[in-house]
């Protein structure tokens, strides 16, 4: 399938590459939407919670969030109106 090792991680490179283009592109449509990803550090400051308890909040559906990687991402549209609502 590989002729060589060279060739082998040139084409895990580009594999790389894509997905990092498809990621951002995710990411720059939700910004044209008025909306921005914010990590679980950035909501615990914001709704003045633990990182552990944001990640409860997660996995128990009181906030949704985007796994990316192995990276939590929310909508700041919804960690500002959990914030309204609290």
């Amino acid at each position: 399938m590989y002729k060589n090792l060279k060739e082998m991680i040139t084409n895990l490179m580009n594999l790389v590459i894509d997905l990092s283009h498809l990621v951002k592109g995710h990411f720059e449509l939700t910004s044209e939407q008025n909306d921005a990803f914010l990590n679980t550090a950035d909501v615990a400051d914001i709704l003045n919670l633990s990182v552990r308890t944001i990640q409860r909040y997660a996995h128990s559906g009181i906030i949704k969030y985007k796994k990316v990687g192995g990276t939590n991402f929310y909508l700041k549209s919804d960690v500002f109106a959990l914030l309204k609502n609290r």
